[in-house]
């Protein structure tokens, strides 16, 4: 450090209070090189600053020291010497007595001392190199460890002073001898010898003590000749007041600010000044301090002052270190990320770190220091104690700052009772710093960890939707499962996010709710009770550290607490309503809590929220917040108004006539309104009182929805999907409920018809009443149930008749006796017969003549309706009634505990009776299980027992308790001939549940009858569901009863037929009317129809029911109705035709209605049955039957099919190979409107054209197949397998349409564009676009849209219309997402279909999706440039030219390709293979193909290769725009290959003059070096200057050879055609090349062996033979050509002279093969002559042998007809 001095020419040096302050070296150093030292001299320092011979020095001085091993050395020295300035010092050899050398030395000093002692270096210090030693086999070791912390250090031994203080005294010293002490501190609280907490003044001490103190430290200053700052340290003993030396530190220390805030004096500025040789009688503070004038001189005598100085006020200190004190202070290091600290007047600190630094691992663990002031020393504790608490300190590293605030909150602390052992005795006893709150500390950390994985597996879930990949909805869960363990226990918490800012926390089976707010530090501000704090958290290996507050807790990452306690509440009832619809609002948002915590929430509030809703004083409450607000802004009439009857609303708050005084607010704010005149002050104050009229609004006591309610519920009820089937039900269900009579109004009609019934002697006896009761449509089971228990007896007993006659309508009853059991029990008793139709009564049949019909049922058999007035005529004759008795027996009881007090008591009601009934048909177990019957034997005793329950308790709990019940009393029901027993439990307002247990089933639960009354089972044909085992679902409208069936099948076998079963019973009264029994018929069936359809719905979104298919829908209508029934078959076919969508989507294929029916209001009772069959989905089947009865049971024995193995394989290698054959030879289409799996899948792709339905798939494996290989939940939907994001991009689906009747359509539009089959000519039509128009949008030289050259454009600046090449509104693109630097389509031009590629110009991207399958995979976007192909476009092109080929459509290719795309990536995606397709397709192209090149497009390389005309010269053509380039390269390529630098510099050189004159100059040998280099250097900078000109010259030059002249000229392309009049050029150009092909092709079947130009020559001969010589030009032009073509084609063969030259080919081309056939078989010669005259007339006969007569050897006369 001097060295530096001195480098930077410094004239001092202020070392602090390191480690350099107190080495003698330092001050030394820097006066040998004339630098001032602030501090003391290096004598001074070496003779106090050292330990040892500062302890000499005090007991020279007469200072007392503890014991130690330099007891009673001293030095020579006197008072004298001290006045006349002789500084004392020790001798080396006096030094080295107070020394111990070895261990053994050291150990006789202790032992003369005396233990404990002390090991102590003389140079450590800050609690380094100091050992305590109790015993003497300890000393040894410590004696080494105090040697090796302070290496070289000498060594001491010391007393161990137990139970003392350490005091201190601070001295200011100056050069001219004098000294003084400004006051003292209490460094009383260490930590293994460092201090933690200092104090200012010395409090402990008394004053005369304290001053005997500073008058030793004082003394050894001026003895030694100190200068500057010190500090003189001492042990007290508060017991005896005895005090000894400790040492003395010759440097500034860290804790002086204490000294600095009581004596008002800034040390290091007194330290310069007394460095810069001023006296300290001089200096300002010194002088205040003293009571004297700050500015003057004079002397002070410090010794006797004239006003002794006073400390002001008291200061504490607390130094703030990264130690751990849940780990024995354990240093640490690492980074800070917050520190706040609030300085405030009273409270100061310093940090050596701030936030976003750190402490290394080197560094002093000390990094900061508070000092806190205060008048007395409790006030400088608690502004400590506050500050500490504010104090935000937030890193890698645990700190002491929570200590420090217990250590000052103790009682030992705030009654000073405090040592230096202090401190070590209360870590030693594990005194641990004030921890939060245990539940309070398990909420804050369940929380940060639950917030930060939910958000984690959000962010993740999000990353891999960026990267394409779309994960299973389960892995996007918002609940988190999370383990703390903290000192030894284990909290095991579920946190499930309800909000997006709240949580609900679930532990052994408490919950709470919290709140959080994210800060933007990474903390939370939590509220969880009404409080709220702020907290942090971070992970550390093995723990997590949170911080609430200025408190920690750790918890370990990996004895049971019960409860999570909730503090605080919500007390007002308005607050709490708040709250709960809040939680409401977000359970509607999608914030679902777990199981069983989300159902048992969302129920709680539901009724809390209903119940407070019914609270008077929720309006009052709600107002009194909002008048709060805007108290003061209402005007003062208008609140005083308000709250006049906001007091009178509250006195009358629990009337049952007060109502909320919403008119009369309303009343008082309009009032007020119309006497604001300005419009201003009306806008004011509507806005101040808007939320008091809002919540008027609400409270405006209508009866019914409001208007809001009402949209939304409707609204709700028009959701569609199968997930939101059960919402849609039930705001149907509400909005009919709010339309309809509540219960209270339904249960007071109830009981005025009860009452009007039972009481004989009141005017309004109307006994008759009940039967409305009994033969209501309404449903009135909710209702009466509650008149069981009606306090008069005789209502009670009307009522439990009304149920029984009710609930058996269908059957006979002929008795009902009323029975009064003890305690006014009520009891009824009933006897009835068995209906015809019941499944368990036989009936005998009649000789008849009737039609049987097979049926599964085995119940009966269903004749079809012939002639009804026949058939229906003399029915019920046909069979006799039979016996068939039953007895039953209902009661009803306030509990379970009732009913079993009084079983015994209802079973002696019941008699042993016998009747002769018939034994039962067999059902099976399951649906209606089968009883083994034995005659006479079986029992026929019934009874109903109705239960009152308190508590709504789940099935499950209620079934458990009447089976134990049930099994107890077994016996003795079968003593009494129960047949069945069944439970009705009654619970308020809701409909009774049925429990019912069987005698056949051993009285085990009939499950399938649970919630069904077992009277109504038969008329539901239960029975005849026997093929399925059976399944019941509770729905919430109780007329409906859904049944889930499961096929049987064999054991071992696995279930694929699952349905859904629902019936219905419909009740009236009778019908006697035609008109009324048809509307009833109508209106009722349609009614249950929806809702059957309702349940269903909500039954079909069950994810374990979606297997379900051919569900069935069964209605029985009960009463009679009066119609024909043929009318009934045209009402139900319209209905079904209405809902014929929604039940075909419900997988309903059957439905059946059953029904009693009279022709006449007179005639016989004829059951009917409808049957409706919709099996395909496209044919409503609806039939008619008469039902009749059959005694014999129909069986149905399966027969054996194939299964599933190769033979299907086998087949589905048929239907691949036949559909790609028929892609060779007819036009193959596929529309995919649902799922194409496997072979279907390859079906579609081999028909190639494929139209995709959004949300349809092309797959080969389902998702859920794939999942099960995988082993994990990789794909959630077949959608991502194969839907259009995927089959569209890879060209597999060439078009996506949105719905069927759309692909529909387009499949139409596509067969416009194609010929009727393979050998018809186009379909040619009259275009509306004129063929003879400008083409008005011009391809710019910038990349564009090919399609608006194609298909025009509106124009971006003028909003006007641009034509393209073809028909207006003709263009139709395909395999759009597919390689699209390709654009192919059909289009017209002038009418007649095309096929067309063209290239896109602009950059594109590719998207190649993530696979779930595999983690690493994300989605990417691949640039491709314009103008170039690469492999998918590539084989793109090769795939619409083959496919346009097999339509048999001309082709068009806008050609503007730069070449292939030959990168490493792009070569090995195989561009090569692909490139090579597109020329096989061109080679068997058997259509005109038109290559044209527009403007400013070019062909080069490679692409001028795959279609160059030569590949199939009979059929392509080329034609280019005169703006057009076509080449090897670019011009900038071939300068690059063919001129490049040096080429340029030679042309350079040899053109320009001054080049040319100074290349001139340069031949010239008699140029010396220096104006040759300078010759060189002006040629050099000439041609630099010209070569950006002679480059583009040659660019230029290279482009000449490109153009269309060029091609043209080396006959590369046809011809050159103007893009604007192209269109009309084409058209006529492909409408010969159409004609002409036909020509050629009826030429070429007749002679193949012609050349395309032989055949071109021959057809020109024959135009110039019609047209003339004259006119033999016109063979150029196209349309001159059409013309006579179709005029030689139209007309009659025999006048066209086409035709004519086609036959005459044709019979040449004949008899050459006549003539060659004789050639090759001579011998059959004379039998094709015989052959031939046979078949010729008698003149042809002639002929022949007139020829054969005259001809001569050698010569052949011309054959008839040969052509000219």
């Amino acid at each position: 450090r001097s060295h530096v001095s001195c480098k930077c020419r410094l004239q001092a040096v202020w070392a602090g209070w390191g480690h350099a302050s107190e080495n003698p070296k330092l001050p030394e150093l820097l006066h040998k090189n004339d630098l001032l030292f602030i501090g003391p001299p290096e004598q001074a320092m070496w003779a106090l600053g050292d330990k040892i011979a500062s302890g000499i020095i005090a007991q020279t001085a007469g200072v007392p020291t503890l014991p130690w091993s330099g007891s009673g050395l001293t030095v020579e020295w006197t008072e004298e010497d001290m006045i006349n300035g002789k500084v004392a010092t020790v001798p080396p050899h006096i030094y080295d007595k107070g020394c111990i050398h070895s261990a053994e030395e050291g150990l006789e000093a202790a032992k003369r001392i005396g233990f404990p002692v002390m090991v102590k270096a003389s140079e450590g210090g800050g609690g380094k190199g100091i050992r305590k030693v109790e015993k003497e086999d300890q000393f040894a070791n410590a004696y080494r460890q105090v040697e090796a912390e302070v290496p070289g250090s000498p060594v001491f031994i010391m007393k161990l002073a137990s139970g003392a203080r350490h005091l201190e005294v601070q001295l200011l010293a100056d050069e001219y001898g004098q000294a003084i002490s400004l006051f003292g501190r209490d460094c009383s609280i260490q930590r293994r010898h460092q201090k933690i907490i200092e104090e200012a003044p010395v409090t402990i001490a008394p004053l005369e003590v304290f001053a005997e103190m500073e008058k030793a430290a004082v003394k050894l200053a001026r003895m030694v000749g100190y200068v500057s700052a010190g500090t003189v340290e001492y042990l007290y003993n508060e017991v005896d007041g005895t005090f000894y030396f400790l040492e003395l530190n010759p440097r500034l220390q860290v804790e002086h600010p204490c000294t600095e805030m009581v004596a008002d004096v800034n040390l290091p500025a007194a330290q310069l000044q007394i460095a810069m040789g001023i006296p300290m009688h001089h200096i300002k503070c010194i002088r205040t301090m003293y009571g004297e004038q700050p500015w003057s001189n004079t002397p002070i005598d410090f010794e006797s002052p004239r006003v002794r100085p006073m400390p002001r006020g008291h200061v504490i200190a607390a130094r703030i270190t990264s130690e751990n004190p849940d780990e024995g202070f354990k240093p640490s290091s690492g980074t800070v990320q917050e520190l706040n600290f609030r300085s405030s007047k009273n409270v100061w600190g310093y940090f050596s770190v701030a936030a976003s630094g750190g402490l290394h691992e080197f560094a002093d663990s000390q990094f900061g220091h508070c000092f806190s002031w205060g008048g007395t020393r409790e006030d400088a504790r608690e502004n400590l104690v506050i500050s500490l608490k504010e104090l935000s300190i937030r890193g890698d590293f645990r700190t002491t700052v929570e200590y420090l605030t217990k250590l000052l909150e103790t009682d030992s602390f705030q009654h000073n009772q405090i040592d230096t052992e202090w401190l070590d005795m209360l870590i030693a006893e594990k005194v641990q710093a004030e921890k939060p709150d245990r539940m309070l500390g398990v909420i804050c950390g369940v929380l940060h960890v639950a917030d930060q994985s939910i958000r984690s597996t959000f962010h993740n879930f999000q990353l891999s939707l960026e990267r394409g990949q779309v994960q299973s909805a389960k892995t996007l869960t918002d609940t988190c499962e999370v383990e703390l363990i903290m000192d030894g226990w284990k909290y095991k918490v579920a946190a499930s996010k309800s909000s997006p800012i709240s949580y609900l926390l679930c532990m052994n089976g408490s919950t709470i709710d919290a709140d959080l707010h994210k800060m933007s530090d990474g903390g939370m501000l939590l509220s969880v009770g009404g409080a709220s704090h702020t907290t942090y958290m971070r992970e550390d290996v093995g723990q997590y550290r949170v911080v609430i507050g200025n408190q920690t807790c750790v918890f370990q990452k990996d004895n049971d607490p019960t409860v999570l306690s909730r503090p605080y509440e919500a007390t007002k009832l308005n607050q709490l309503f708040l709250q709960v619809r809040m939680e409401l609002e977000n359970f509607l948002s999608g914030y679902c809590l777990p199981e069983p915590y989300y159902s048992m929430r969302v129920r709680d509030h539901v009724n809390q929220i209903m119940k407070i809703l019914k609270e008077p004083c929720l309006p009052l409450l709600e107002l009194q917040e909002i008048i709060s607000v805007v108290a003061g802004r209402l005007p003062a009439n208008v609140e005083r108004q308000i709250r006049k009857l906001m007091a009178s609303y509250a006195n009358n708050v629990t009337s049952v006539l007060c109502q909320f005084p919403s008119q009369q607010i309303a009343s008082a704010i309009d009032g007020h309104a119309a006497t604001l005149q300005r419009r201003a002050d009306r806008d004011v104050f509507f806005m101040t009182t808007q939320s008091i009229v809002q919540l008027d609004h609400l409270y405006n006591n209508e009866p019914g929805l409001t208007d809001d309610l009402d949209n939304i519920l409707n609204e709700l009820t028009m959701l569609n999907r199968a997930e939101n089937a059960r919402v849609a039900l039930r705001a149907r269900q509400v909005l009919i409920a709010a339309h309809q009579p509540s219960y209270e109004l339904r249960k007071n009609q109830m009981e005025s018809i009860f009452l009007s019934a039972v009481d004989m002697y009141g005017h309004e006896f109307r006994p008759e009443n009940l039967q409305k009761l009994i033969l209501s449509e309404t449903s009135i089971y909710d209702v009466l149930p509650a008149f069981f228990y009606h306090s008069n007896m005789l209502v009670r007993m009307a009522a439990l008749e009304v149920y029984v006659r009710r609930g058996y309508i269908a059957y006979d009853l002929n008795c009902i006796h009323h029975h009064q059991v003890r305690d006014d029990l009520c009891a009824v008793e009933f006897q009835f017969l068995l209906p015809n139709s019941h499944p368990n009564r036989n009936y005998r049949f009649l000789p008849g003549s009737v039609r049987k019909l097979s049926s599964s049922s085995g119940s009966g058999v269903m004749t079809r309706v012939a002639s009804l007035s026949d058939e229906f005529s003399g029915f019920e004759a046909s069979v006799a009634p039979p016996s068939c008795q039953r007895i039953g027996v209902m009661a009803a009881f306030d509990s379970f505990q009732h009913f079993v007090e009084f079983f015994d008591d209802l079973l002696k009601l019941i008699q042993a009776v016998r009747t002769d009934s018939p034994p039962m048909p067999f059902s099976d177990k399951g649906s209606a299980k089968s009883l083994e019957s034995n005659g006479s034997d079986d029992p026929v005793h019934i009874v109903n027992v109705a239960i009152r329950t308190n508590e709504d308790k789940k099935d499950a709990v209620f079934a458990a308790m009447f089976q134990e019940f049930i099994m107890s009393k077994v016996e003795e029901l079968k003593d009494k001939e129960i047949r069945r027993f069944t439970f009705l439990t009654l619970y308020r307002r809701q409909f009774p549940k049925f429990f019912t247990y069987r005698s056949r089933d051993m009285f085990q639960e009939d499950k399938i009858y649970r919630h069904l009354e077992p009277a109504l089972a038969f008329q539901l044909e239960i029975n005849r569901m026997r093929n399925f085992d059976l399944a019941f679902l509770p729905t919430p409208n109780h007329k409906m009863h859904l049944y889930f069936g499961s096929a049987k099948v064999p054991k071992g076998q696995e279930v694929t037929d699952y349905r859904f079963f629902i019936r219905s019973i419909i009740r009236h009264s009778e019908l006697i009317t035609r008109e009324a029994s048809f509307d009833f018929m109508q209106n009722e069936g349609e009614r249950v129809l929806l809702e059957a359809m309702d349940e269903l719905e909500v039954a079909c979104s069950a994810p374990n029911h979606k297997k379900t298919d051919c569900n069935h829908i069964f209605l029985n209508f009960v009463p009679t109705v009066t119609l024909d029934p043929s009318k009934i078959e045209d009402s139900v076919r319209s209905m079904v035709m209405r809902y014929g969508p929604r039940l075909w989507k419900l997988r309903v294929t059957q439905a059946e209605l059953k029904m009693m029916v009279r022709l006449t209001a007179n005639g016989k009772r004829i059951p009917i049955r409808l049957f409706l069959a919709n099996e395909s989905g496209y044919y409503l089947d609806i039939s008619l039957y008469r039902e009749v009865n059959d005694p014999n049971t129909g069986q149905h024995r399966p027969g054996k099919e194939d299964g599933l193995g190769v033979e299907n394989l086998q087949g589905s290698g048929v239907i691949a190979g036949e559909t790609s054959r028929a892609y060779e030879e007819i036009i193959t289409m596929s529309l995919v409107t649902c799922r194409t799996i496997g072979i279907g899948a390859y079906i579609v792709r081999l028909g190639q054209r494929v139209i995709h339905v959004e949300n349809s798939h092309i797959i080969l494996t389902g998702a859920i197949a794939l999942n099960k290989l995988l082993g994990r939940e990789v794909y959630t939907s077949n959608n991502q397998l194969g839907g259009v994001q995927i089959m569209h991009n890879n060209g597999v689906s060439h078009a996506v349409v949105r719905n069927d009747m759309d692909g529909i359509h387009l499949m139409l539009r596509w067969l416009s564009y194609m010929p009727k089959n393979m050998t018809s000519g186009l379909p040619i039509v009259k275009s509306l676009d004129p063929v003879d128009r400008e083409i008005q949008f011009y391809p710019p030289k910038s990349a564009y849209d090919p399609r608006h050259m194609l298909a025009g454009r509106i124009d971006p600046l003028t909003n006007v219309w641009e034509s393209g090449f073809f028909d207006e509104g003709s263009w139709m693109e395909i395999m759009e997402k597919w390689g699209q630097t390709v654009v192919v389509g059909r289009a017209k031009l002038g009418g007649i279909p095309v096929g067309v590629i063209s290239v896109e110009t602009r950059t594109v991207e590719v998207e190649v999706p993530a696979d779930p399958a595999n983690d690493d995979s994300e989605a990417r976007l691949i640039p491709q440039a314009g103008q170039v192909w690469f492999p998918d476009s590539a084989y793109k092109t090769s795939q619409a030219i083959q496919d346009f080929g097999k339509e048999t459509l001309p082709l068009m290719i806008f050609a503007n390709w730069r070449g292939f795309s030959g990168g490493m990536k792009d070569m090995f995606d195989q561009v090569l293979k692909f490139g090579s397709y597109i020329v096989d397709a061109l080679v068997a192209y058997r259509q005109p193909i038109s290559i044209y090149i527009p403007p400013n497009a070019e062909l080069r390389g490679g692409a001028w290769v795959v279609v160059d005309p030569s590949i199939n010269s009979r059929y392509m053509e080329m034609y280019a725009d005169p703006e057009s380039r076509g080449g090897v390269l670019e011009p900038e390529g071939t300068v690059e290959i063919k001129y490049r630098t040096k080429d340029l510099i030679k042309t350079i050189n040899r053109i320009d003059p001054l080049c040319v004159q100074l290349k001139r100059q340069l031949a010239s040998p008699d140029l010396s070096a220096d104006v040759r280099h300078h010759i060189e250097i002006q040629m050099q900078e000439r041609q630099q200057k010209l070569m950006h000109m002679y480059h583009q010259v040659a660019v230029m030059f290279a482009d000449l050879h490109d153009t269309a002249g060029r091609m043209r000229d080396k006959n590369v392309i046809t011809d050159i055609i103007s893009w604007r009049t192209s269109r009309r050029f084409f058209y006529w150009r492909l409408r010969r090349r159409l004609l002409e092909n036909q020509v050629k092709q009826k030429i070429w079947h007749t002679n193949a062996d012609l050349t395309d130009g032989q055949v071109e020559s021959m057809m020109r001969r024959w135009f110039i033979e019609a047209k003339g010589a004259v006119n033999g030009y016109l063979w150029d032009d196209n349309q001159s050509v059409v013309e006579w073509l179709r005029e030689q084609l139209e007309v009659e063969p025999s006048v066209s002279l086409v035709m004519e030259n086609i036959r005459a080919l044709q019979r040449d081309a004949a008899i050459k093969n006549i003539r060659q056939t004789l050639q090759d078989y001579p011998e059959v010669a004379m039998d094709s002559i015989v052959h031939i005259t046979q078949n010729m007339s008698a003149a042809q006969r002639a002929d022949v042998t007139r020829i054969l007569s005259t001809m001569d050897i050698g010569t052949e006369p011309a054959a008839p007809g040969t052509p000219k």
